[in-house]
């Protein structure tokens, strides 16, 4: 009987531990995706209403989309890129934020490849 106390103490203690953490990760999430959401609406307003799609049909920016499967629209790619890139910042923050080392390195690695991907597509 007490082994099973010390064991469902230890149990108790861990869990105590771990749920603010697991709990500012899932509020992270929450408020970051919103945020990343957001950012990457404005980023595509604001590149629209400045004339960036104009600019990119003259330039032939449009076929180049389009032969590589993307959307037409240089402004809606980089505000998905601009969103894509915050989430996966806010996912990595919120791995960092519950300890998980190595799932938080291979996040990072991921983040940092980004920009070669989004070059080599354009």
């Amino acid at each position: 009987m007490i082994v099973l106390t010390t064991i469902l103490e230890r149990a108790a203690a861990t869990l105590g531990e771990a749920l603010p953490r697991i709990g500012g990760a899932i509020l992270l999430l929450v408020l970051g995706l919103l945020a990343a959401r957001l950012a990457g609406r404005l980023v595509r307003r604001a590149l629209l209403a400045i004339g960036v799609d104009g600019l990119a049909e003259r330039f032939g920016v449009h076929d180049v989309f389009a032969r590589v499967g993307l959307p037409r629209s240089l402004a809606g790619v980089l505000g998905r890129f601009v969103r894509i890139t915050l989430v996966v910042v806010v996912v990595v923050a919120a791995v960092a934020l519950l300890g998980l080392a190595g799932v938080g390195a291979a996040l990072n690695a991921a983040l940092l490849f980004l920009p070669k991907l989004f070059v080599a597509l354009v």
